[in-house]
């Protein structure tokens, strides 16, 4: 095991590496502007939660007010792990519809073919004036002139980037995105965008979207009669193992900065690994800009990745004897499972959105991205599940004392863990009642629609959107 580093790296040789794609020259990119909160961030917190998604929608239309003008997105799915951003897309596409916009969602993970005719048909039928995906899926599928079909049929398009990677390589390249920010999204003309995470090209703009859930109001159960199992969402690889991974034989110093890297998040979890990783690029001679995409990524993502092992196999071990419902990739490999531990296969989006929905506490061990957080925060508080996590400032600003934040120094874990799940169920669910009518209002994929609504309408009032003379000018 590495031991921890809290210096900076010192001055390095000057070294390169091997460039496979053109290189992008710098440039400077636009800080998003202050702004009035977004329209849903203005919503009163509800008194009481409602009884369905209908009263619920109804709720959020009462106090924002129908759309300034009605969307026709077509929505797509697809390469999804655990079929998340399905799951997300389609509660997407559902809160459209409840915003009371004529929308459709296709998936694309079957054959180019399969997916060209699923994409035609869904065109004549809806005649889209949006086209929305997570993570740009729809990016992927090109007419036979090489456009999109946002692009052919000049239509915008926003691509909701909800993937932690697109999020931190996104900060190397030179965005700067606010805290309470895990999510945004690239909204484009006809015109394509070249780079998503470089932002080569002009023609299009960022926005922050918040992290949103969604209810199961149908299996949401009362917080006295749910399980008081320890539910902890979690993939899992040895550390030692992950960290293997950061071998570059062919760049050694590279290696070594990825190494010190980890071992300077492992040192304090609460630092961003931005700037110590970049720095030690520029003391190396390298510039990111200059690097292989994909190279940068792997690497980048292999660093968190690695110190992110790092904490949750320790932060797990000392909770050992705390009864926990442990789920996720590639537990078969840990060698610390306790026998007051069940362990199970991740399950399908839905079924653990209804896990949440049974749960009075999930476990979310997710110490690093000290300016981001996770989706299950949210899932889980929309189904009135007490969340207990690591504090960040972002978060703490949000939710208050709405949510427990544990300790990180190991040998306090567990007795921790204990009094937050032992406390009177009175006080535990009350706590749980706030956390979950703050989502409600707030933080669903109602109030991310009402929020794209906003995007586009302050998009068209700057400029034509089907101009193609869409700038980087101001970025909202």
């Amino acid at each position: 095991m590495p031991t921890p580093k809290t210096t900076p790296l010192e001055k390095k040789q000057n070294f390169t590496i091997e460039v496979t794609t053109p290189s992008i020259p710098k440039r400077e990119v636009p800080k998003h502007t202050q702004r009035s909160a977004w329209l849903a961030d203005q919503v009163p917190i509800i008194d009481k939660v409602p009884k369905s998604i209908d009263a619920l929608a109804h709720y959020i239309f009462k106090h924002t007010g129908p759309a300034p003008r009605p969307i026709r997105p077509l929505l797509f799915e697809g390469g999804s792990q655990y079929g998340a951003l399905n799951f997300f897309t389609q509660n997407l596409c559902t809160a459209f519809k409840l915003r009371g916009h004529k929308a459709e969602s296709i998936d694309l993970s079957t054959a180019v073919t399969g997916n060209a005719n699923k994409c035609s048909a869904a065109i004549k039928r809806l005649d889209p004036t949006l086209y929305i995906s997570m993570n740009g899926i729809h990016e992927a599928l090109r007419l036979a002139n090489h456009k999109t079909f946002a692009q052919h049929f000049k239509v915008p398009s926003i691509s909701w980037f909800v993937d932690h990677p697109f999020i931190q390589m996104s900060r190397i390249y030179g965005l700067d995105y606010p805290e309470k920010i895990n999510a945004h999204a690239v909204v484009d003309g006809y015109e394509n965008v070249n780079s998503r995470i470089r932002q080569s090209d002009s023609r299009g703009f960022d926005t922050p979207l918040p992290m949103v859930g969604m209810p199961l109001f149908d299996v949401m159960k009362p917080f006295a009669e749910r399980s008081n199992r320890l539910l902890v969402p979690a993939s899992f690889t040895p550390f030692a193992e992950k960290y293997a991974t950061l071998s570059i034989p062919k760049y050694p110093l590279l290696e070594r900065l990825c190494k010190d890297t980890v071992e300077y998040l492992i040192a304090s979890p609460n630092n961003s690994a931005d700037t110590f990783f970049m720095d030690g690029l520029e003391a190396l001679g390298m510039d990111p800009v200059k690097i292989e995409t994909r190279l940068l990524t792997i690497l980048y993502v292999g660093i968190h990745q690695s110190a992110e092992m790092y904490w949750r196999e320790n932060m797990l071990k000392a909770a050992k004897n705390v009864p926990l419902k442990l789920f996720g990739r590639g537990w078969e490999k840990a060698d610390f499972i306790s026998d007051k531990w069940e362990v199970c296969a991740p399950p399908p989006m839905d079924v653990l959105a209804q896990w949440y929905a049974d749960a009075q506490h999930v476990w979310n061990i997710f110490p690093l991205y000290p300016k981001t957080g996770h989706d299950r925060i949210f899932y889980a508080t929309a189904n009135g599940a007490n969340v207990i996590t690591e504090h960040k400032d972002w978060l703490g600003g949000v939710y208050g004392d709405t949510l427990n934040y544990l300790t990180q120094e190991f040998d306090q874990v567990e007795d921790a863990l204990n009094t937050m799940i032992h406390a009177p169920v009175a006080d535990r669910a009350e706590q749980a009642d706030r956390g979950q009518r703050f989502t409600l209002s707030r933080r669903t994929y109602l109030s991310a629609v009402v929020n794209i609504e906003q995007i586009l309408e302050r998009h068209r009032l700057r400029q034509d959107m089907y101009s193609g003379n869409m700038t980087l000018n101001e970025t909202y």
